[in-house]
């Protein structure tokens, strides 16, 4: 009985990975920056589904989550207070990781479509609104008298 697909085919089909919408490096750069390394690892994670590489995509998302809390801790620990530069460079820090990370993947990014970013911006924004109003809230209500 003969293969269906000879090995040269099976090996191109392989190496094939289907013209799927990415999120751009741009985009997940500028999350990254923005919002923090795993708003980029969320991205980087889909575009990774997107192109049939599950595990690395899971991948992806811890390195996010887990460079996220080593920079946090790091900063606790040193009382290192880095403000909106220092923010900046974390952020660009971590998308630099996720785009060399993806680059094991896929080779030719700029083949891809560009995916839309209105959706992860909206999750994005309402994650960020909804973190402010908790720190407005406990501010306000770490101001008020205590009644005896």
């Amino acid at each position: 009985m003969e293969p269906d697909i000879e090995p040269a085919e099976a090996a191109e089909e392989l190496e094939t990975v289907p013209l799927v919408p990415l999120y751009s490096s741009q985009a997940i750069k500028w999350f990254s920056i923005i919002f923090s390394p795993i708003a980029g690892g969320i991205m980087t994670s889909q575009n990774l589904k997107d192109i049939g590489q599950p595990l690395a995509a899971s991948n992806a998302l811890l390195g996010g989550i887990g460079f996220t809390i080593a920079v946090v801790v790091f900063a606790y620990l040193t009382n290192l207070s880095g403000g909106f530069g220092g923010s900046f460079f974390i952020g660009y820090l971590g998308a630099f990781g996720l785009e060399f990370y993806f680059s094991y993947f896929v080779k030719n990014r700029d083949a891809f479509p560009a995916k839309s970013i209105t959706k992860a911006l909206i999750i994005s924004l309402s994650i960020l609104a909804i973190f402010l109003a908790l720190v407005y809230y406990s501010i306000v209500h770490m101001q008020q008298p205590v009644s005896a």
